[in-house]
């Protein structure tokens, strides 16, 4: 890229050691865009488009060699370069191959899809014995799924958690087991890559420990100016106040939920006279009140992600770095209302040829991740 950013592309199958080949030169020269989606909300996945044609270095009648690069469940790291260090946007596999042919002369593509590794622990549907994790915590029951996987290079960085005699995986992926998991703890797991060639587990609460936030977007501060537009919207409908007690199935003691505090969040946009007020739902019958109240919490939290949303587009040359979903950063220049520290919801990154766009959504921090 003339932007003096780089693309480094590395896609085939994973060697013993979890090392990726360069992509061939003819692959790299028939590349002519490469899309990365990273969000909290669904699966990162990832677009390739090169072109095809009889005068193209990966033309149709050289598919076959081409083949062995692009074929489904190839691995692919997907790298941009700042100066000299690499920063890993995508480490996945290939899900899909799509021919597009044109009658045009050089109008020819074909498009590759892929998504993040943890689609490979979601293939099988698993029946384990009923004994197989008596007694393990959940924080040692995730860790030696994720084990499993250590072709993939995975390091598992995961929080404690629960302790259960009964935990049973039947017919579930790896996935759904563990998210399953994640989702009694009140915990977020995904599978992100690092810039050492190894990937993130990550099984926690959504903010992780000793991650400072990033690099400040910066609006309408002249020279300064790293975001080249945005836009912010507020929901009315979308603003709630989740409230209630649960109740202790042993002793009969109702302790309070947290209000979510979206309210305040709503402020932002003027005075709230009005806010939908939901209590919190559940069925105790069975359950240790820590269950009770961290599935309350839960639920508070993932209200509190709602009204509030701004979306923008980075400029990334003054910005000078990846700007990373699922981490904080702190909004400048836009007034005391809103400047703020924000949860990082979905960027999107967009590589062609003397072109980089970031493009990002972020919300409100929870109470949670304040």
């Amino acid at each position: 890229m003339s932007t003096g950013i780089y693309l480094q592309l590395r896609i085939g199958k994973t060697g013993p050691s979890g090392s990726l080949d360069v992509a061939s030169k003819e692959l790299i020269n028939a590349l002519q865009s490469a899309e990365v989606i990273l969000s909290e909300d669904g699966k990162d996945g990832f677009e390739l488009v090169f072109a095809v044609g009889q005068n193209n270095a990966a033309n149709v009648f050289t598919f076959e060699k081409l083949q062995k690069e692009i074929a489904q469940f190839n691995r692919v790291i997907i790298s941009v370069i700042f100066g000299v260090i690499p920063k890993v946007l995508m480490d996945g596999v290939i899900v899909l191959q799509q021919f597009n042919p044109s009658s045009e002369p050089g109008k020819s593509t074909l498009t590759v899809k892929g998504e993040g590794l943890d689609v490979l622990m979601d293939l099988i549907q698993i029946q384990c014995p009923p004994d197989k994790w008596k007694g393990q915590s959940d924080d040692t029951i995730v860790s030696t799924i994720i084990g499993e996987y250590s072709k993939y290079k995975l390091t598992a960085k995961v929080a404690s958690g629960e302790t259960k005699d009964t935990r049973v995986q039947t017919n579930m992926t790896d996935l759904e087991f563990i998210k399953k998991l994640a989702e009694d703890n009140g915990f977020v797991f995904y599978i992100e890559p690092d810039n050492s060639g190894s990937n993130i587990a990550y099984f926690g609460p959504a903010k992780r420990a000793g991650v400072q936030p990033q690099k400040p977007l910066l609006f309408n501060m002249a020279a300064h100016s790293n975001v080249k537009k945005i836009s912010l919207s507020a929901d009315a409908l979308k603003t709630k106040t989740l409230e209630g007690n649960v109740q202790d199935p042993e002793t009969g003691d109702n302790t309070e939920v947290p209000k979510s505090d979206q309210k305040q969040e709503s402020k932002k946009f003027g005075s709230v006279s009005l806010v939908r007020k939901f209590k919190v739902q559940g069925d105790s019958s069975g359950k240790k009140i820590e269950d009770i109240y961290s599935k309350a919490l839960a639920q508070a939290n993932e209200e509190a992600k709602k009204p509030i949303i701004i979306t923008g587009e980075l400029d990334t040359i003054r910005y000078g770095d990846v700007l990373r979903a699922r981490q904080i950063v702190k909004l400048q220049g836009l007034g005391e209302a809103f400047n703020d520290e924000y949860y990082v919801k979905k960027v999107q990154h967009t590589i062609s040829r003397g072109s980089y766009t970031q493009n990002f959504t972020l919300r409100c921090k929870t109470p949670e991740e304040k």
